[in-house]
């Protein structure tokens, strides 16, 4: 036998004590003496566990009891009409206060069966007033008199008995179910400011309804059920992936499922599902035969109760997709917290950590710009926990809490805060680098850079949207990496797109992912597990016309949907289009370069209107100069000494005037611009280096020079 200690509360009454357990008001017994009534709550709760041997203790510690004064204002009801009377009168109600292993408080109202968290002791009073007046609205004096208590409250720890083994044939009957769910209120998360929310969420789980909770993520869906849980409810929470996994064979998950609904039901309890998605995707080759169509008619006939959680556009592709699933749940809509709330959130969790540092308005302000994904306060309140690991939590400061989110997010600390400034031609040096020779480029990065630094961006739209124009080779991809390394502190969070793999039909359901996919493309998932990046769609004008619808809503909304209804935020990213239209004509002598004007005559005849409009830019590139072209062979070089094998050795490359003059006439050509440069590098000096190095010890210092069209490499 397996014995449990509960806390209680036992109070006289005019007929006898009654004993109220405090870890959950809804049980309690009586009898004529206190003992009397002890032994009462703990026989009633040993026979609880009998029938649910998942109770636990609540992780309450040490209650103390208190009274609070309450004043209530009698009403008479006369069948509509309600009459306030003009006198208030003051009941005193004995209360018991604990504090959870969060550092949060909780209170009860054991005379009424009250129960509620709270964290500021000011605050109590108040509170204990607010639920009581709730509790007792409308009475009449009369009925007001029957509640009338003593103010003895004892405060006891009770025995209660659970049998092992009973409980392990529970286990053994309920296999099934422990083996792809757990019960929600094994997590530590508590609920704070939702009370109403809660209040409806367990109203119509004990009405015996299934619920939707509809909000965006972040926002709170699973702390509500899991406080739920807590407070009323036996829910096991599972998901769509966890149901069907290891199932192979055809009939399987089906069989599994039946036995989950079965034990579910002896164990009374409800099933929640972390995505409503998951359901319809997981199963079957299609939504009608999907998790969520198996389990329609058990909803239906009340053989499963279920909470489920989804996003608004989630809940919009359900009914799409299978309409009559969606409408056996109430919807509970969630909203995302304002900031006021969302601060005191953070100030609560940021006491129980017992973090010292004011945080919260640079936690709010970083997440409210910088997190597109998740609503306030869930993403702060992680990010604050897990710098709150650690036993010298207490020492953290606000630079080590801007250097941690700079890191999470690879943005630049100088762009997070506001006191480090940018220097405009510190930055213009840097993009004219690597950007050579292209003006208009170089102040298009410029703008966005500095906007995106200022926060006078459109939060609704990307970053920013441009359209490049002009030949190969001149440095449009060049620049899409100068912005990634600028903005985000690596080129490599670039995210390119071939648009000629999109030119057929169905190119708009290929840009975001088939229904039969059942996932999203593999550049969105890209993009939601870097949502900081720069997604370059190279030759715009190949793809079909209906890829540019798509393009138009990521232009508007800064976000894209997939037909399983998940979001994909293009909010924090760059989008840069290039397009060779305009940059060549065809005339009676060949090839000839037309003017910047052109560029622009080009693409209005090609794209609607409508498009151009939403782009922030059109940036034209030009032919590459001689000068221009000698400049990008310096560079490369350049790159090439940051290669791991001359770095290692210590060697420094230097070229020859009589070196970039070849690099540039033999690296340059007029359909490919200076494509062919890297090439030429490739194939031609890396040899001749290679050969060097495995030759002889490496000199510190190489030089490059010419031999006619070979490459003569000597120390110096």
């Amino acid at each position: 036998m397996r014995v449990l200690r509960y806390h209680a509360g036992l109070f006289p009454t005019n007929y006898g004590y009654v004993a109220v357990l405090l870890d959950d008001p809804a049980y309690t017994a009586q009898g004529p003496d206190a003992e009397s009534a002890e032994r009462a709550l703990s026989d009633l709760m040993s026979l609880a566990h009998k029938e649910n041997p998942w109770m636990s203790p609540g992780d309450c510690q040490d209650f103390q009891s208190l009274v609070v004064p309450v004043e209530l204002r009698p009403e008479y009801r006369i069948g509509n009409q309600v009459l306030p009377q003009e006198f208030y009168w003051e009941f005193r109600f004995p209360c018991a206060v604990g504090e959870v292993a969060s550092g949060l408080r909780m209170c009860v109202v054991p005379w009424l069966g009250l129960q509620f968290y709270f964290e500021a002791e000011r605050s109590l009073r108040e509170l204990v007033g607010h639920y009581v007046q709730e509790s007792l609205k409308g009475l009449s004096p009369a009925l007001l008199l029957r509640h009338v208590c003593g103010e003895q409250l004892q405060i006891r720890r009770i025995r209660v008995k659970r049998p092992t083994r009973t409980q392990d044939k529970q286990k053994e009957r309920w296999k099934d179910l422990e083996s792809v769910a757990e019960l929600a209120h094994s997590s530590g998360e508590k609920g704070y400011g939702r009370e109403e929310a809660l209040k409806a969420l367990i109203k119509n789980l004990q009405a015996g309804l299934s619920v939707a909770i509809i909000g965006p993520a972040s926002v709170g869906k699973t702390t509500l059920i899991n406080e739920a849980a807590r407070r009323s409810r036996n829910i096991w929470r599972t998901s769509a992936a966890r149901l069907v996994a290891g199932m192979t064979y055809l009939g399987m998950w089906e069989e599994r499922c039946e036995r989950v609904i079965s034990q579910l039901g002896q164990a009374n309890g409800v099933l929640a599902v972390e995505s409503l998605a998951d359901l319809i995707r997981q199963g079957g080759s299609d939504p009608g035969g999907s998790l969520a169509a198996f389990l329609t008619p058990y909803i239906v006939d009340g053989q499963l109760q279920m909470v489920v959680e989804a996003s608004a556009s989630e809940w919009q592709a359900c009914r799409r997709l299978l309409p009559g699933f969606a409408d056996l749940f109430r919807v509970l809509p969630l909203e995302a917290m304002n900031d006021v709330q969302s601060g005191e959130v953070l100030a609560w969790v940021r006491t129980g950590l017992r973090i010292q540092l004011d945080l919260d308005e640079t936690l709010l302000s970083l997440f409210r710009r910088f997190s597109p994904y998740e609503a306030l306060p869930g993403s702060a309140v992680r990010f604050l926990r897990h710098l709150g690991r650690g036993p010298r939590a207490a020492e953290l400061t606000r630079a080590k809490a801007i250097s941690a989110f700079s890191q999470k997010s690879s943005i630049p600390e100088e762009f997070l805060l506001d006191e480090i400034a940018l220097d405009p031609e510190e930055l213009m040096a840097r993009i004219s680098a690597r950007v050579i020779g292209q003006p208009e480029a170089q102040q298009a990065a410029l703008r966005i850079i500095t906007a995106f630094k200022a926060g006078l961006q459109d939060p609704g739209r990307p970053l920013g949207v441009l359209l490049l124009c002009g030949p190969t080779g001149v440095g449009k991809t060049e620049l899409a990496k100068t912005l990634a390394e600028v903005l985000f502190s690596d080129e490599k969070r670039l995210i390119r797109l071939d648009m000629s793999e999109y030119a057929g039909t169905g190119a708009a359901e290929r840009l975001l992912g088939s229904l039969y996919d059942k996932s999203p493309a593999s550049w969105l998932r890209e993009l939601r597990q870097k949502p900081f990046s720069v997604v370059l769609f190279d030759e715009v004008e190949k793809a079909h016309p209906e890829v540019f619808d798509v393009l138009l809503r990521a232009f508007d909304e800064g976000q894209l949907c997939d037909p399983w209804g998940r979001v994909t935020s293009l909010r924090t990213a760059v989008l840069l289009l290039t397009s060779n239209l305009g940059a060549e004509q065809q005339n009676a002598l060949g090839l000839r370069q037309v003017q910047a004007g052109d560029y622009s005559q080009a693409l209005r005849r090609f794209f609607r209107p409508e498009l151009i409009n939403r782009m922030d830019a059109v940036v034209p590139f030009r032919p590459l100069t001689p000068e221009v072209v000698r400049q990008v062979a310096g560079r490369e070089i350049e790159q090439l000494q940051k290669r791991p094998g001359l770095q290692r050795r210590g060697i420094v490359l230097k070229p020859s005037e009589a070196c970039l003059d070849y690099l540039a006439r033999v690296g340059y050509d007029l359909r490919l611009g200076a494509r062919p440069l890297q090439r030429l590098i490739e194939r031609r000096l890396i040899p001749e280096l290679t050969a060097l190095l495995s030759r002889q010890a490496a000199p510190e210092h190489i030089i490059v020079e010419m031999d006619g069209d070979r490459f003569i490499l000597t120390g110096f």
